[in-house]
């Protein structure tokens, strides 16, 4: 890991210590551990991914998982088509701090936007002013920002 990652997470992570206090720190894992254990039998577990990204999912019997030949097939077929893209942790990884996109995220947007059967939308919590400089080469994106409160 990059010195200057190891420095941004360490103040993420020193704010967050600093400006929580014990009691906060319970309330909070009272409160997950009760979410979690909600309705917990009817669940279905799943384990996802390896080493330090490996999760526990627990999903809705009724869940189906999509396959890439029907994704690819319905993306054929169709005439108008909306895509959209969550950011943070979907087209970047949640486990970076430095989360501004990399060039073939670029590239890839670009290509799908140059589609006229597309409407494409990157979804955010991040802000205008952010998502609006790291997107500025993708002039047909649509941008939700600051979870949808601000549009392009």
């Amino acid at each position: 890991m990059a010195d200057s990652e190891k420095e941004l997470r360490h103040e993420k992570h020193y704010r967050y210590v600093s400006t929580h206090d014990v009691g906060y720190w319970a309330r909070s894992f009272l409160q997950d551990l009760e979410r979690a254990c909600f309705d917990h039998v009817r669940r279905r577990w799943w384990g996802i991914g390896f080493g330090l990204s490996f999760k526990v999912v627990a999903l809705d019997p009724n869940f189906r998982k999509l396959s890439m030949d029907h994704i690819v097939s319905a993306y054929k077929r169709t005439t108008n088509r909306a895509i959209l893209l969550d950011y943070d942790g979907t087209l970047m990884p949640q486990v970076s701090i430095d989360k501004s996109p990399i060039g073939k995220s670029i590239e890839i947007l670009n290509s799908l936007c140059r589609d006229k059967n597309n409407v494409v939308f990157l979804v955010s919590a991040r802000s205008r002013k952010t998502l609006s400089e790291w997107f500025s080469p993708c002039e047909n994106l649509g941008i939700a920002a600051e979870h949808g409160y601000f549009l392009r």
